[in-house]
């Protein structure tokens, strides 16, 4: 990873951490829980909160460190096949302002949630969710991507 990305990748850890202590991810979170009570009643709170509520965090932890070298000074638009509620696509954004993210996922409810995340995380802008039914087609041309991330 260049400086340049380093210093990238670390700025937005401490954006992510600091959003984890505001009031707008507390707001967030009570929103998760109206939606998807279940988690919160089968998945062990220290699991929940790793892999889905501060799964931006874990995603600029370990996710980056892998991808980066995938991601060249041309990349623009990246699609992240199978988002889930958003994590990695989300966090390659938080690191590269030049990146435009694009996800699909067969879950409607977890796009709405990527959807929000990525407003809670100030990169709604570059960052589209795309609902697909199973068998669906992608809705982009063909060499519309230079990278892409699956799950």
């Amino acid at each position: 990873m260049n400086s340049n990305h380093a210093t990238a990748l670390q700025a937005a850890q401490e954006k992510a951490k600091a959003i984890a202590g505001s009031p707008a991810f507390a707001e967030f979170v009570e929103r998760i829980r109206a939606k998807f009570p279940w988690r919160f009643q089968n998945i062990p709170p220290d699991t929940l909160d790793r892999d889905y509520l501060r799964v931006v965090d874990h995603h600029l932890r370990h996710l980056l460190s892998r991808v980066q070298r995938y991601v060249e000074p041309t990349t623009r638009r990246v699609l992240d096949f199978g988002c889930g509620s958003g994590g990695s696509a989300i966090a390659l954004a938080m690191v590269y302002p030049e990146l435009h993210c694009y996800g699909t996922d067969v879950d409607a409810d977890e796009i709405a949630v990527a959807r929000e995340r990525a407003k809670l995380y100030q990169v709604d802008d570059r960052c589209e969710f795309y609902h697909l039914r199973e068998g669906e087609s992608l809705p982009f041309a063909n060499g519309f991507f230079e990278t892409i991330k699956g799950c």
